[in-house]
């Protein structure tokens, strides 16, 4: 079977990863990025001032890195919404220091759709426990009333939807289910993305 990547030219996605002194995974993070066979990614990674080799990590990875700024921020949502900011893709996923893709053509898989009719692009995700992992399998967004449907990590959101007020970033946590929330009930269209 010939590559995806030859026979379909799909959106721009931003891919933010937010960090703070955090070298191993990091290094996994960006391993899983650049090993996509998709080929229209822009990785940002926004650094919160690592005082340990994490900015040492990120420019010998440059190479695969759009953009990236090492300085203190006010917690991780402020980190994910500098990342924002710098984003130019259709689309934008915020994908933590530590998370990977579940294998190399996800993203080919996922954008071989035509996804011209959808906000929001979600699906389920693997949680790692290192001595085993789990399905996490993402609810339907009319349980949103309930708490988050899927992890962060494992959304996809049309960038122009997020750029005019991002995540309110004086939460500790749930900032990202509030943003969630707030699309579903201006009637954004969620697809769930499901092999």
């Amino acid at each position: 079977m010939s590559d995806l990547n030859h026979i379909y030219s799909g959106p721009d996605l931003t891919i933010v990863t937010v960090v703070r002194n955090s070298v191993p995974e990091l290094k996994k993070t960006i391993t899983s990025v650049s090993g996509q066979k998709y080929p229209h990614i822009a990785f940002i990674v926004i650094d919160g001032g690592s005082t340990d080799d994490t900015k040492e990590v990120i420019k010998t990875h440059a190479n695969h890195i759009a953009y990236w700024i090492s300085e203190p921020d006010r917690g991780p949502y402020d980190a994910m919404n500098k990342g924002l900011a710098q984003a130019t893709g259709e689309w934008i996923l915020f994908l933590n220091a530590g998370d990977t893709f579940a294998d190399p053509s996800i993203l080919s898989r996922i954008f071989a759709n035509d996804m011209s009719e959808c906000d929001v692009i979600y699906g389920d995700c693997i949680r790692d426990y290192r001595s085993f992992k789990v399905l996490q399998k993402a609810a339907s967004p009319e349980q949103l009333w309930k708490g988050m449907i899927c992890s962060h990590q494992s959304m996809f959101i049309r960038t122009s939807l997020m750029k005019p007020q991002g995540f309110i970033s004086g939460y500790k946590i749930g900032a990202d289910y509030e943003f969630a929330y707030r699309l579903f009930a201006a009637g954004k269209r969620f697809y769930y993305f499901s092999e």
